[in-house]
């Protein structure tokens, strides 16, 4: 399956996730605290190839780069992220998968685009 590391930069942070594979159906996953994108790996392995599967590295784990000094993260921040991830990457409809901490993102993301 074909994976890419990519980056979203937005408000000068940068949001990286994995792209695998190529498929119409996606699939957008959030790790738990003290993890990373690599958590997903071996379920990449395992997805059918008519799937996407995009898995982020939340701020402060990973490679993603929080520049805001101590500044928290707030669901304004993220609700505005969201909307440019999805417009940049033209994902039109998607599933969400997380735990722990993850599942907070995962229903942050949904708020912030519920139709989708």
């Amino acid at each position: 399956m074909q994976v890419s590391h990519n980056f979203l930069t937005y408000d000068a942070c940068q949001l990286h996730y994995v792209k695998a594979g190529h498929g119409p159906k996606t699939i957008l996953v959030f790790h738990g605290f003290g993890q990373n994108h690599q958590t997903f790996e071996k379920l990449v392995g395992f997805v059918p190839a008519d799937y996407t599967i995009y898995s982020f590295d939340i701020f402060f784990h990973g490679e993603s780069k929080w520049n805001k000094g101590e500044q928290l993260l707030k669901k304004e921040f993220w609700n505005n992220l969201w909307v440019e991830f999805l417009a940049q990457t033209q994902i039109e409809k998607y599933s969400l998968i997380g735990f722990s901490m993850g599942g907070k993102f995962v229903l942050a993301s949904y708020m912030a685009s519920p139709k989708k």
